[in-house]
């Protein structure tokens, strides 16, 4: 990874952020939603949850906020401007003066090794048993998996199911996908098979969590 300095902040309605207060000394991190932002003036976030629940924020809390864009992890430094509980929970964040951009080579896929189960979402596949698979690298919207019996061909719907810690909590996925590549070997007498898959149809549960997880691995590397 290369960091530089960086100025302007390129967001998108519905991104997710992953946030870390200062002065935390168990160093947990939350996960919150881009609602809207006011260029040099504040940015507007859902108000994140803890084991289903509303954080009791007050105004002034400083936080790190790390965001992923294209093969970049950007982070900066933000405060609560006022926290309103009315529509619904989101808060106001003064508008970062400076980003920080770390550049994540060869695209943003971070290594990993979740062992995950496969099932077939094909209207003939409803009974079919389930594959034992390694997910090697994920990225936001993609993954490879390595098995010992093939998974599936090119265009097959199926489901991914893992569980990941994100922020220290454990997390189950349950990942739609469509496979996009296979490629099968022999190794020391036996078959290792590499599947590669693109998520489709994620709900935003899922979503927010994979995000959180890749974000998590990304950094930590």
């Amino acid at each position: 990874m290369d960091t530089n300095g960086h100025r302007g902040l390129d967001l998108d309605i519905g991104d997710t952020l992953q946030i870390q207060f200062v002065g935390d000394d168990a160093r947990r991190r939350y996960y919150t939603r881009v609602i809207g932002y006011l260029p040099e003036r504040s940015l507007l976030v859902t108000t994140p949850l803890r084991d289903g629940k509303v954080l009791l924020l007050r105004e002034g809390q400083t936080m790190v906020v790390r965001m992923l864009s294209g093969t970049s992890v950007y982070a900066f430094t933000t405060s609560i401007l006022a926290s309103n509980v009315r529509p619904f929970p989101y808060l106001h964040l003064s508008y970062p003066k400076d980003l920080e951009m770390i550049v994540v080579r060869k695209a943003h896929r971070a290594r990993t090794h979740l062992v995950a189960s496969v099932q077939h979402r094909d209207a003939d596949a409803n009974d079919a048993p389930s594959v034992s698979v390694v997910m090697v690298d994920v990225s936001t919207t993609g993954a490879l998996l390595k098995s010992e019996e093939p998974i599936g061909d090119i265009g097959d719907l199926i489901t991914v199911s893992t569980r990941v810690t994100v922020g220290e909590v454990q997390q189950y996925l349950d990942l739609p996908a469509v496979v996009r590549n296979v490629h099968e070997e022999t190794c020391d007498d036996h078959l290792e098979s590499s599947t590669g898959i693109e998520f489709v149809e994620i709900d935003q549960r899922d979503t927010v969590i994979l995000h959180g997880y890749v974000y998590e691995c990304l950094i930590n590397e």
